[in-house]
């Protein structure tokens, strides 16, 4: 069995459909489980924040903001957000829908 923090793993098949679907077909295979956890997606942007809107009677919004330094991340993060590509590639992958 698998447990990882890793993100892709909460919804492989969004993030890659084929490998989602190669994920499942062998964790099938095999009678074992995957399970993607962590803080992100899920807890500390989205659940954390309703949570905390328990105590309050009326709420008018919620903003939620993630800032980080990528530069200490692995290589495949950092493609993955654009990291080092011009403004024109990166545009270009946003509007092709792969960014």
């Amino acid at each position: 069995d698998i447990v990882s923090t890793a993100e892709e793993l909460s919804f492989p098949w969004m993030a890659n459909a084929e490998r989602g679907a190669k994920i499942d077909a062998v964790a099938k295979r095999t009678g074992k489980t995957v399970l993607g956890t962590g803080v992100n997606p899920g807890f500390l942007m989205d659940a954390l924040p309703l949570f905390l809107t328990a105590i309050s009677q009326r709420v008018e919004k919620v903003e939620v903001t993630r800032v980080i330094n990528a530069s200490t991340r692995r290589g495949p993060f950092q493609a993955k957000i654009g990291s080092g590509m011009t403004v024109e590639a990166f545009n270009e992958k946003m509007a092709a829908g792969r960014m």
